[in-house]
């Protein structure tokens, strides 16, 4: 059976409602745009658009919580997320977004790595490729076959001070369809947070077989402005046969 994230919404009366997180990207508020409406029919307090969550992979217990709204969001029981700040959230967490409860319910996995690390220490560590942006790349396989993708994990950092700081991944040297890379962290500083890839072959002649560079980076164009880290890694690309048979009637 599939493993699915579930998202739990109760009202001030009661009425239960749960909603399966599809989406890697998810918005809840009060607008009937949102992922998730909580309509002012059934309960008030709730901004238009008011939490945004990040969603990891299914199987995985932890996501982003993004405070869209002009108020605090009670976060469990004893803690709170101020406007415009996120926090990493795991299974069973719940919010209060007005009249509404919201619990999260992740089904199975292991959350991902999420460490506090010193400034001084990534830097020793050698993630730092610019002040504010780290990323380390773990990747043990560099032959790329037809048959069977590559798969590893992106270490991104929050080196800098700044809170809450969304991050972009990406890599360059492959067309766009031959990688997918999990959702980009927001992280706070000193944290890291490692997110899964998976690169496939390109299977195409416009793509030559042999040894190809391909640069991993990550930026936060809004944290910290024209900082770009990169992890580099010569791949060998083997070659791909696509051959057709013809058979011609005999003379």
């Amino acid at each position: 059976m599939e493993i699915e994230n579930r998202i739990e919404v109760t009202d001030r009366e009661g009425w239960r409602k749960e909603f399966v997180l599809s989406k890697r990207l998810i918005y809840i508020g009060s607008d009937s745009r949102n992922d998730i409406v909580l309509s002012p029919m059934r309960g008030t307090g709730v901004s238009p658009r008011h939490l945004q969550l990040v969603v990891a992979p299914a199987g995985v217990i932890t996501c982003s919580a993004v405070n869209l709204s002009p108020v605090d969001i009670a976060l469990g029981s004893q803690k709170v997320l101020p406007p415009n700040m996120a926090a990493e959230v795991t299974d069973g967490e719940s919010f209060k977004l007005g009249d509404f409860t919201v619990a999260l319910h992740f089904q199975g996995g292991a959350p991902l790595p999420q460490t506090v690390i010193s400034k001084e220490a990534a830097m020793r560590a050698g993630l730092k490729n610019s002040a504010g942006v780290g990323l380390r790349l773990a990747l043990n396989q560099v032959i790329l076959n037809p048959d069977r993708p590559l798969e590893g994990m992106l270490y991104v950092t929050n080196l800098g001070a700044v809170p809450g700081v969304q991050f972009r991944l990406g890599l360059d040297g492959l067309p766009e369809d031959c990688y997918e890379i999990g959702p980009a962290p927001i992280l706070f500083p000193g944290a890291e947070k490692a997110v899964p890839f998976r690169v496939w072959h390109p299977r195409r002649s416009s793509v030559m077989a042999g040894t190809q560079r391909i640069a991993f980076w990550a930026d936060a164009p809004e944290a910290y402005p024209g900082e770009v880290a990169t992890q580099t890694r010569d791949m060998r690309i083997m070659p791909f046969y696509n051959y057709t048979v013809r058979i011609l009637p005999g003379k």
